[in-house]
């Protein structure tokens, strides 16, 4: 694959959290972030994710994939797995869990919390998307809109 710096995207961040999510006390939590873009963009970068953990048990671990929806099977399909046993660190940001992909309206992003322990596990993830700035059309935008 060559890198043409013609045609390199401008990227405006867009960070999303997924908000306190808890995985119960020796089970798999599994939780899901669904992409939907707004109208006026097209497309995203998605690059990876942030995770916190609070007082998380040793051997706790995530698996992390990104799924799409299949309408004549009605049922999800696993496009990207991107994390399996990947170690959770108690009271730790993890920042370095990285994924590019460019997903579209649709795609989801799966978080299977592992919890090995005695006891439920609050935790959170935040998702590191990015948007060509040249794909955006001030002139359809409304004032105070979110590009």
């Amino acid at each position: 694959m060559s890198f043409n710096i013609n045609n390199a995207p401008l990227l405006d961040a867009r960070l999303e959290g997924m908000g306190v999510m808890t995985a119960p006390a020796g089970e798999v939590a599994t939780y899901y972030y669904t992409v939907n873009l707004p109208q006026h963009i097209d497309r995203q970068y998605f690059n990876g994710i942030s995770f916190y953990a609070w007082d998380s048990n040793k051997g706790d671990y995530l698996t992390l994939w990104t799924e799409y929806y299949v309408p004549p099977l009605s049922a999800w399909k696993r496009y990207k797995k991107f994390a399996k046993e990947w170690m959770v660190m108690p009271n730790t940001e993890m920042k370095d869990i990285l994924f590019p992909t460019t997903p579209t309206n649709g795609v989801r992003v799966v978080i299977e919390y592992h919890n090995v322990g005695a006891n439920p596990v609050d935790f959170v993830a935040n998702l590191y998307n990015f948007v060509d700035q040249q794909q955006v059309s001030p002139s359809q935008l409304q004032e105070g809109d979110d590009w």
